[in-house]
């Protein structure tokens, strides 16, 4: 199990929040977008996407793809190797400690014909197993993906940055996404309710931060768990009855971690439960299983 972290600002000047493994910063400056229709193919490694990235025109640099991440996250060897410059300072809050790190300016940030300027990055401080194990050097976050209507197509392991798109084009189902916190949350019906949930591309699995919605979750066990910000006790339950685009979930393992992830969240959503999602970012709204032209 990873270890989450909370990020608050050092200064009242802006407001950044981030949780990793899941990354969450809010109101970060968005600077310049410059794009162009572009497939590119992604590497499926230990469930994860793993793409070819330029950074400031040199690269490419493997990342791993993760929607759930409102930021960039980048290993400190390779801050030093393109010799980033600091542009904002933050407090990098756990559960026993507080620690401040630097943020990042990475002037242009590519993939494929696909760029974004002026992107902000957190560090990785500590040597990351994540990374490590898929020879990767950071994990691009919806700070760059949001900025661009893209496809991500697990079937064919691309990434189609913006798809032509039509109203009439086939699909499983359409949500609504809120982004106004930085970010990706999917405004899922469950009964009379809505649930909000982060759809992560680096979640194995459902997880559950509260139950409030779901009173037909089973839980089959629980156990304490350690790391590297002290012990933690996580539900394993099993999920029926949820409907999620043309699948109903039956009997589904899934994780139970009450009182994490980000205020008004109710869990995370894998991504790769999909054959593939269109983020219409301009609309808000994620299109599941479509059909595009």
């Amino acid at each position: 199990m990873a270890t989450w972290s909370i990020l608050h600002p050092v200064s009242a000047v802006s407001t950044r929040l981030v949780i990793l493994p899941v990354v969450f910063i809010l109101s970060v400056s968005q600077g310049q977008t410059v794009s162009a229709q572009s497939a590119v193919k992604f590497e499926k490694n230990k469930g994860m996407a793993v793409i070819p990235v330029f950074i400031n025109g040199q690269g490419p640099f493997r990342f791993i793809l993760d929607t759930g991440a409102t930021a960039c996250l980048i290993e400190e060897t390779l801050v030093r190797e393109l010799a980033l410059q600091s542009s904002s300072k933050a407090r990098l809050m756990s559960l026993t400690s507080v620690t401040e790190v630097p943020l990042y300016r990475m002037d242009s940030v590519k993939l494929g014909d696909f760029e974004a300027l002026n992107v902000e990055a957190a560090p990785v401080t500590e040597k990351s197993e994540v990374l490590t194990s898929r020879r990767a050097r950071g994990f691009l976050g919806f700070s760059f993906l949001s900025r661009f209507n893209f496809l991500l197509d697990y079937k064919n392991q691309l990434i189609i940055f913006e798809p032509e798109f039509r109203a009439e084009s086939s699909h499983e189902a359409v949500y609504f996404l809120d982004r106004s916190h930085g970010l990706c949350i999917v405004l899922l019906p469950v009964r009379n309710e809505i649930a909000r949930f982060v759809l992560d591309s680096g979640a194995d699995e459902l997880v559950l931060f509260n139950t409030r919605h779901f009173p037909y979750a089973r839980v089959i066990s629980n156990s304490l768990i350690r790391t590297a910000d002290g012990e933690r006790q996580v539900g394993r339950a099993e999920i029926s009855g949820l409907k999620i685009g043309k699948r109903t979930l039956n009997k589904e393992k899934i994780a139970i971690l009450k009182g994490q992830g980000p205020e008004g969240c109710d869990g995370l959503l894998p991504a790769k439960m999909f054959s593939s999602l269109y983020f219409d970012n301009r609309a808000d709204r994620l299109v599941v299983n479509p059909t595009l032209k």
